[in-house]
């Protein structure tokens, strides 16, 4: 799969520069690291006008196409989104990502999933060829696997404060009902409202892949942490305190108190707990609920900060979002996603690079549909765009491991949990200026642990080598790894233990990036809209 990624960088001049990195284009006479200034922003004419209750219409598609313009610049940038139409298709999907500094995200301000063509004015979130999406520029470089180790785990935290549940368990459930998953799935529902509890309580006593709990502020993580979820999904209210963005969820007492808002707050730091917790088994967090993918102009949104605490990746709201769009989009976003799970995590001890950009381009038509016919819609309303996905900037794939091998599934989850632990190490050792001899040797466990998972065996007696270096088995630099490895069964060797034959180290340090060069060129039927009141804001009791 090819992805089109434009990089916006922060300069000292306290304007943003992008360039197109991925793929790697050749257009004569224009350097490789070029830059162009950004020229948009999103508190003037017409970005301004999208906080408007009422939009003018097609405020949303001169809002995309001028984007489109902007981005078009660039002449790069322009043969990338060229190509990206041209050789894209719902079978070879080639996504457009906007890479942003999550540090000083100004460019994230602005509503790229509203990226339009010129001419056409088709909407390319719009289509599985070539949708929208974000990579949260962290400081990462390590490949991400995720394991998932039939069934499809689901933790369902479900808590809105003054808002019916039901809706949003029934959308999730009925994609799950509808889709049928080969890897079979286990949901495990929190909730704080008494009356959606008997709800999903009736379910469960006809499913038992279902589990229910009563939601309360010291549970949640002890949740993950035995649940170890595959999928994150919170329906709450979501907000910006200040600057910093928070989930904000209602207990049990504030249902009783039928409070206006929940006193359970969540912020960044929380969901780096709920990585931890959760292991390496989570590769998706869904923030259904407001706000969730908003950011300040020096301050990173809770989605991108869900992806810099570790997580794959991770959806959210740029603003706030009315109950009924939110269910919609879980319905056919979930049926768009197992479909996608479930064609490609089918058989035994297969593999699946994931791309999730083009899966939310069903839910997004449907939020059109709506509304009205489809093209003359999406040019109107903004509803559709509001989801945001982010991603790591590294590739991500799901491993299905198989049931059947002479690892147990104990085993098998712990060594993934190493791998994923010394290639984390190995990563930070070595922007730290760590001794080769010492990267060397944790290459030599990188490739050992590797080729355990893909064999599914862990030998009795690995074959032994002479150790790059004379290094001690317990280095004081790599405390966690030595720990955890000696934790799986059969005990680790230290520095003795070999690759198997036929596996190759990891490739060496990838050179720097070449000069970027400035480049200051300058750009040269109406749906009737439901209110707030007739559907329910999801937000706007609560802020």
């Amino acid at each position: 799969m090819t992805r089109v990624v434009i990089h916006f960088q922060p300069s000292d001049d306290e304007s943003d520069r992008f360039s197109l990195a991925e793929p790697p284009i050749t257009v004569p006479g224009i350097p490789r690291g070029l830059l162009s200034r950004l020229e948009l922003r999103h508190d003037v004419e017409p970005f301004s006008r999208l906080a408007l209750q009422d939009l003018p219409a097609g405020l949303v598609r001169e809002i995309g196409t001028a984007l489109y313009q902007e981005l078009a610049r660039h002449p790069r940038v322009k043969a990338g989104l060229e190509r990206a139409r041209q050789e894209g298709s719902p079978e070879d999907p080639h996504p457009i990502y906007l890479k942003v500094d999550t540090v000083v995200p100004r460019p994230d301000l602005l509503p790229w999933e509203t990226l339009c063509l010129e001419g056409t004015g088709e909407f390319l979130s719009l289509d599985e060829t070539s949708p929208v999406a974000r990579i949260a520029d962290i400081d990462s470089a390590e490949d991400i696997e995720r394991f998932v180790d039939p069934p499809l785990r689901i933790l369902v935290v479900i808590s809105a404060a003054g808002i019916d549940g039901g809706p949003e368990w029934r959308a999730l459930y009925e994609a799950l009902q509808d889709t049928s998953l080969e890897l079979g799935y286990s949901l495990r529902v929190m909730v704080a409202d008494p009356a959606l509890k008997a709800t999903v309580e009736s379910a469960a006593a006809m499913d038992p892949s279902i589990e229910i709990e009563t939601l309360s502020d010291g549970n949640l993580q002890r949740a993950v942490a035995d649940f170890r979820p595959h999928i994150l999904h919170f329906f709450c209210h979501g907000d910006v305190v200040g600057s910093t963005p928070v989930l904000e969820l209602a207990t049990r007492s504030d249902v009783i108190r039928q409070s206006p808002r929940g006193n359970f707050f969540l912020e960044e730091m929380d969901l780096r707990k709920f990585h931890r917790a959760a292991k390496s088994s989570a590769f998706l967090v869904v923030l259904n609920c407001c706000l969730g993918a908003a950011s300040e102009a020096e301050t990173r949104s809770l989605v991108a900060g869900c992806v810099n605490a570790g997580f794959p990746a991770a959806i959210g709201m740029r603003e706030p979002i009315l109950n009924n769009d939110a269910h919609l989009f879980c319905r056919h976003f979930y049926g768009s996603l197992l479909a996608y799970l479930d064609s490609g995590l089918r058989a035994e001890d297969s593999a699946l690079d994931i791309e999730l950009a083009p899966l939310l381009a069903e839910a997004r038509r449907q939020m059109c549909k709506k509304r009205g016919r489809l093209l003359s819609a999406a040019g109107d309303v903004k509803q559709w765009t509001l989801p945001v996905l982010y991603v790591r900037p590294e590739p991500s794939r799901l491993v299905r491991p198989p049931t059947q091998s002479g690892m147990s599934t104990t085993d098998f989850v712990h060594a993934q949990a190493v791998l994923q632990t010394l290639q984390q190490e190995r990563t930070a050792l070595a922007r730290n200026g760590a001794p080769q001899a010492l990267l060397r040797e944790l290459d030599q466990h990188i490739v050992l642990w590797r080729a355990r998972l893909m064999t599914s065996a862990l030998p009795d007696e690995p074959a032994a080598v002479a150790p790059a270096a004379a290094l001690p088995v317990q280095p004081v630099e790599v405390p966690s790894v030595w720990a955890d490895m000696a934790a799986v069964s059969p005990p680790f060797a230290g520095p003795a233990e070999a690759a198997p034959a036929g596996a190759t180290a990891p490739a060496e340090e990838a050179p720097a990036e070449e000069a970027s060069v400035p480049f200051n060129e300058t750009v040269d039927d109406a749906i009737e809209e439901p209110s707030a009141a007739s559907e329910g804001l999801f937000e706007a009791d609560t802020r």
